[in-house]
C-alpha cells in the first residue's frame, strides 16, 4: 500500500511540475503565455497575428489592475531567419489608464515564413512600473 501511495504521489508532482513551464525560445513558442500571478499592476496580456489579405495583421490587449495608471506597449512582428527571430515591423502605444488596444498591418510578409509578435508591455502606477514580455503563437504565411 505504501508503494502505491508513493508512486501516487510521484505521479502527481510530476504533472504539477509539467504546470509551471515557463517559456520556450524559437518556432514552438507557448500559444498563450498567461500572465503570472506576481504582476503588481497588470491582469492581463494577450498578442496575436494572422493573415489579412496580403499582409498580415498583429495586435496586442492589455488590461491593468485598478491601480495601474499608465500602460505602454511596443508591439514588434518578427520572422524566423537563420535560426533567429528578426524584427521586421513594430508599433508602439502609451495611454492613461487601465486598458490599452493596439493594432497594425504589416504589408509585406515573406511567403513561406514563420512569424510571430512580441510585446514589451510596461504598466505604471505613479512613479513605480513593471515589464512584461509576451510572445504569440507562431503562424507560417501563405499568400
Amino acid at each position: 500500500m505504501r508503494k502505491i501511495v508513493s508512486i501516487l504521489i510521484a505521479v502527481c508532482l510530476s504533472f504539477c511540475m509539467i504546470g509551471f513551464s515557463a517559456y520556450a525560445e524559437g518556432p514552438s513558442s507557448p500559444t498563450n503565455p498567461e500572465i503570472g500571478i506576481n504582476n503588481l499592476y497588470t491582469v492581463n496580456v494577450s498578442t496575436g497575428l494572422g493573415k489579412a489579405g496580403s499582409g498580415i495583421n498583429y495586435n496586442c490587449d492589455v488590461f491593468g489592475k485598478p491601480n495601474a495608471t499608465r500602460i505602454q506597449v511596443f508591439l514588434y512582428l518578427q520572422r524566423f531567419v537563420n535560426g533567429a527571430w528578426t524584427d521586421v515591423d513594430m508599433v508602439s502605444k502609451s495611454v492613461t489608464g487601465q486598458t490599452l488596444f493596439v493594432y497594425d498591418i504589416y504589408p509585406s510578409p515573406v511567403n513561406g515564413g514563420l512569424y510571430r509578435t512580441e510585446a514589451h508591455v510596461i504598466t505604471y502606477s505613479g512613479v513605480h512600473s513593471e515589464d512584461l514580455y509576451v510572445h504569440s503563437a507562431t503562424i507560417i504565411y501563405n499568400s
